[in-house]
């Protein structure tokens, strides 16, 4: 018994491994993408910066590229979950059933956001609306990071209470939000740096004017 818990702690040792080694993959290749673009955009702008038009634009392909591959990792844990819960016992079953309920709340969550980003684009995107879409979705992000955390901080103390007290469920559904917690840090933390990094370079080249009017509350009729 004591040797099939060892093995079974290096089998999520090796997942969670996998997980922090994808993301870190995934998020340094995204912020230096990034990095090229703002460079190759300065140089073709010069002086006269970037048009509002140009940064509505890349501001939704790259919310529509984010969420194309939370879908893809959405979908991955959807099937491998429910794929690994008809096929497995006791912890390891309880482990891809938790993935698969993630699965299906972010695939869920993604389609909604994806759908909502094509409508905000389909229509004209003035340059303050833009930058205030972009301000609200750095603070989402932020507080999502925050969760992703505490997802982590559940997912230890689940995977360590279920070790003292012998549950299955909760050798599971730890290690589960835990992985899930490390993607989801990984995620929003690209997306921040990256909406972070391209909304400032934007501001630094609109003029002081439209810096104040964009602090100024929006006016009702």
């Amino acid at each position: 018994m004591g040797l099939l818990q060892r093995n079974g702690d290096k089998m999520w040792l090796k997942v969670a491994a996998g997980a922090l080694v994808f993301g870190a993959v995934a998020a340094w290749r995204s912020v230096r993408s990034d990095g090229e673009s703002s460079k190759t955009e300065s140089s073709t702008n010069g002086s006269r910066g970037l048009a509002a038009a140009q940064f509505n634009e890349e501001r939704g392909r790259r919310n529509r590229r984010a969420l194309k591959v939370l879908a893809g990792w959405s979908l991955a844990n959807l099937g491998s979950g429910i794929r690994g819960y008809l096929k497995s016992e006791g912890a390891r079953r309880y482990f891809h059933e938790m993935n698969a309920g993630w699965g299906a709340i972010s695939a869920a969550t993604a389609t909604v956001s994806y759908l909502k980003v094509r409508r905000s684009q389909q229509g004209p995107d003035p340059t303050l609306k833009g930058l205030r879409r972009a301000h609200g979705l750095e603070k989402l992000l932020l507080a999502d990071m925050a969760v992703a955390v505490g997802g982590l901080g559940v997912g230890a103390y689940l995977s360590e209470k279920g070790r003292r007290i012998g549950s299955e469920r909760l050798q599971g559904y730890g290690p589960s939000l835990m992985i899930q917690g490390a993607y989801f840090l990984f995620f929003d933390a690209t997306l921040f740096v990256r909406t972070n990094r391209h909304r400032r370079a934007f501001e630094h080249k609109i003029s002081p004017m439209e810096r104040i009017k964009k602090q100024e509350p929006e006016q009702r009729v």
